[in-house]
């Protein structure tokens, strides 16, 4: 665990631009750097916001010495020094302090003087820093032992991981009143207890479950403002809404407009989470999540919580909306006139007359739907057994196209459809920007699936008819 806050991030990460707001707390900030044996004459200022850093301030050195000044105080949180020659982090929660260290030295050789914070910081790098030496000398000392002998050695590594445990825990409770113990606590998970007085295991797992839950972020003033400048709480933050929660869109909401009214009273925090967790949906792969996009969008982006983009952006969220909307899941699925193979006007949702349906929207020359159709045509018998029937949509209004891919496909025992005159709202209704796009309908025509793997389609189905 040597140095592990600094070696978290390379420094080729640094970007020098700063896109996020500085806010005033109306009380100038003075930090004094010596360096000895520092040839550098520049010198950056950075600070961590989530994973990724930015540069706060650039600083002239010289002779080593260089100071870093302004007439508002820093936000608390992680900053560090740059310079080609040199790498340092610290904590910033104090606003006059000063740090010298050899320009070879570790953080043993650090002094800080006015800086509790750093003290305690210091401490914690040094204790670490030997810890994980002493791990490493064991592990390396394993080749060549006996099974016996690993086996002690083996042991005392796990006891000096357990002492790193202890000593970080005692640093957090010695200095609850400092920040560096929160940020601190972002390393510890949860001790869940055994709770042996639950005889039924299924019903212990869930109460441990419950209880892991409850307590994940105990220890943690997730109000602080500091800590969306480190590294450490955007992953547990994430960690929490995507693997400790249960992955339902009705969940996440929740979850994510408590944990966002939270952030409110401060700009940059709300910012940064509001923005995260609209990406982190965005681009999740877990079937639904557009629910919680959609949810964002009109409560955070669309009604001016979030002040910070313009005109043109909202406009195009709500062109966005109009195509996640109406075939959102859970929703009844929009209607659908097309064309079938001779050419005809129909409605193919009221046509069929299978409890499921499953639309399946290709463009003939998409090669993606090439290397899907004859999965799903494979799938095809196992799907009729399952009640279901196929609908195959064609993007296309190139006629000869779209019969010979039914052909060559062999999808004729399927209902075909296409919209070859292009009068049909289909494409913004189902969100058919690009191809394939697969939906599941259920006996009420509402979707039930949408964005669904064509591998995946009888093994959804039949869960599915399972709890019906």
């Amino acid at each position: 665990m040597r140095a592990i806050l600094s070696r978290m991030l390379k420094i080729s990460t640094l970007v020098i631009v700063i896109i996020f707001p500085f806010f005033s707390f109306g009380q100038d900030y003075k930090i004094d750097f010596e360096i000895e044996g520092m040839k550098d004459s520049v010198a950056y200022l950075g600070y961590y916001l989530g994973e990724k850093k930015y540069v706060q301030d650039t600083l002239q050195v010289e002779n080593g010495r260089f100071v870093a000044q302004g007439e508002d105080q820093l936000r608390s949180g992680l900053y560090f020094i740059y310079t080609p020659s040199f790498y340092r982090e610290f904590i910033v929660n104090e606003s006059n302090f000063s740090f010298k260290s050899p320009i070879n030295g570790g953080y043993d050789q650090v002094e800080i003087v006015g800086s509790e914070e750093n003290r305690v910081f210091r401490d914690f790098q040094v204790q670490m820093g030997k810890i994980q030496t002493m791990l490493s000398n064991k592990q390396n000392s394993l080749d060549g032992l006996s099974r016996e002998d690993s086996l002690a050695v083996v042991q005392s590594m796990l006891e000096l991981r357990k002492e790193s445990i202890n000593y970080r825990n005692k640093l957090i409770a010695d200095n609850r009143q400092l920040f560096i113990a929160d940020f601190l606590t972002l390393m510890s998970d949860v001790e869940i207890p055994e709770m042996d007085s639950i005889e039924n295991m299924k019903q212990r797992q869930l109460a441990q479950y419950k209880y892991y839950r409850t307590h994940y972020f105990d220890g943690v003033d997730i109000t602080d403002p500091g800590l969306v400048r480190t590294p450490l709480f955007k992953p547990k933050v994430l960690n929490y809404f995507d693997k400790v929660i249960p992955q339902l869109p009705e969940t996440i909401i929740k979850e994510l407009d408590d944990f966002l009214k939270k952030m409110e009273s401060d700009p940059e925090s709300f910012r940064f989470w509001t923005v995260t967790f609209f990406s982190n949906y965005q681009e999740s792969t877990i079937m639904g999540m557009d629910g919680v996009v959609i949810h964002m969008i009109e409560n955070y982006y669309l009604n001016g919580r979030a002040d910070w983009i313009t005109e043109e952006t909202k406009t195009k969220l709500q062109q966005e909306l109009r195509f996640m909307e109406p075939a959102m899941i859970g929703n009844n699925a929009p209607t659908l006139i097309l064309q079938d193979t001779a050419l005809n006007m129909f409605s193919p949702l009221a046509k069929v007359k299978a409890p499921y349906i499953v639309l399946f929207f290709y463009d003939p020359d998409c090669g993606h739907c090439k290397k899907k159709a004859p999965i799903l045509r494979a799938a095809y018998s196992e799907l009729k057994n399952l009640e279901v029937e196929v609908i195959a949509v064609s993007t296309s209004t190139d006629v000869e196209d779209w019969k010979k891919f039914i052909s060559e496909k062999n999808f004729e025992a399927m209902v075909n459809a296409a919209d070859t005159q292009f009068k049909s709202n289909f494409r913004a209704d189902y969100n058919v920007r690009s191809t394939p796009q697969v939906y599941v309908l259920d006996k009420d025509r509402k979707v039930i699936a949408r964005k669904i793997d064509v591998e995946q389609l009888v093994d959804f189905i039949s869960r599915y008819r399972e709890f019906q």
